[in-house]
């Protein structure tokens, strides 16, 4: 088929496509549904090779469904409990902070949250300092103001 045969190809494989996918990932409906619409966008946009279409389509839409189903995963709120499981107040709260507290890392600037995060794992300020290439003064800096930032947010709450 020629390039313009989009529509044509629409009708061939979609619902061919779509079973595809849905046999490659396991994920929702919704998912799935805009894994395969990104995947006929990226086809009239790229134009690629019609002799393997539909097995670029599958790998398109394949790779789409998984960023879109961890995307998802991330977002899904901490409020959600899962349906075997009676919600218990501790649990929520420690969700809650957790989330609170993951938050407030994430609007540290990226050093800080690098050197905040290497600390946590174990290496200290010299070896912080020997892999990022920077003063011992500077880590410490940078790991005062991170500390000083959580602690205001924690004050806030």
């Amino acid at each position: 088929m020629l390039q313009g045969d989009e529509a044509e190809l629409f009708r061939t494989y979609e619902v061919a496509l779509r079973a595809a996918v849905r046999h490659h990932i396991l994920a929702s409906d919704e998912v799935i549904e805009d894994a395969c619409s990104y995947a006929w966008l990226e086809l009239c946009w790229r134009r690629p090779d019609r002799d393997n279409v539909f097995a670029w389509l599958l790998l398109v839409a394949t790779r789409q469904a998984w960023r879109n189903r961890e995307r998802d995963q991330r977002e899904r709120s901490l409020t959600e409990v899962p349906p075997d499981r009676e919600p218990q107040r501790a649990d929520l709260s420690r969700e809650v902070d957790a989330h609170e507290a993951l938050h407030a890392l994430s609007n540290l600037p990226a050093r800080q949250r690098d050197y905040l995060t290497l600390l946590t794992t174990g290496y200290s300020y010299h070896e912080i300092a020997s892999l990022r290439d920077v003063s011992y003064t500077a880590v410490n800096r940078h790991l005062t103001r991170a500390r000083r930032s959580l602690r205001l947010v924690h004050d806030d709450h």
